[in-house]
């Protein structure tokens, strides 16, 4: 995130790895520059919440970062969990 300034000021586009969508969305902005090559979180809970309600997962536990990070991945797999009833 903090390297969006420069990248929007000097109109150079940014490839990046991470996962969580944050980065690049909403594409308004500084994020027109930022563009991202990982899936991101909702794609990643999806098939992983998929999977599980296919093998009758019915509880899960999280283990995550207090971060950006760990907030939106928290936040799309609960809603993919709420979906599929684990």
């Amino acid at each position: 995130m903090a390297a969006l300034d420069p990248v929007a000021e000097s109109q150079t586009p940014m490839i990046t790895l991470i996962g969580s969508a944050s980065v690049v969305e909403p594409q308004e902005g500084k994020k027109i520059w930022a563009y991202k090559m990982a899936q991101t979180d909702s794609a990643m809970a999806d098939v992983m919440t998929r999977y599980m309600s296919n093998h009758n997962v019915k509880t899960v536990g999280f283990i995550g970062f207090a971060d950006g990070y760990g907030e939106s991945w928290l936040n799309e797999f609960s809603k993919f969990a709420a979906l599929r009833h684990i």
